[in-house]
């Protein structure tokens, strides 16, 4: 299946530190998150598109953590980690 989406902190994350930055992509499945891809997120629009064959049904969300080193973060911010919405995946 194609997975698109974005990290609009992203571009601002590789802004202030010039390294790319990732977003994971999780699977909900008996009851824990599990990452099934890390994927590099373009540093002008913080968007990506991959392929993942998904191997069972459940939810499906992106986690981005924001850099340690961003300065213009507020405080409390820098290396936390952010969900997306949790999506339903159906398993072919």
């Amino acid at each position: 299946a194609v997975v698109w989406g974005g990290a609009r902190p992203a571009p601002g994350g590789y802004q202030a530190t010039h390294a790319t930055q990732q977003v994971q992509i999780q699977q909900l499945s008996g009851g824990t998150w599990q990452t099934l891809a890390t994927v590099s997120v373009s540093k002008t629009t913080g968007y990506f598109e991959t392929h993942i064959r998904f191997t069972s049904s459940g939810g499906l969300r992106l986690a981005y953590t924001y850099p340690s080193t961003e300065l213009a973060l507020p405080a409390g911010i820098a290396s936390t980690t952010v969900y997306s919405r949790t999506v339903p995946v159906v398993a072919h």
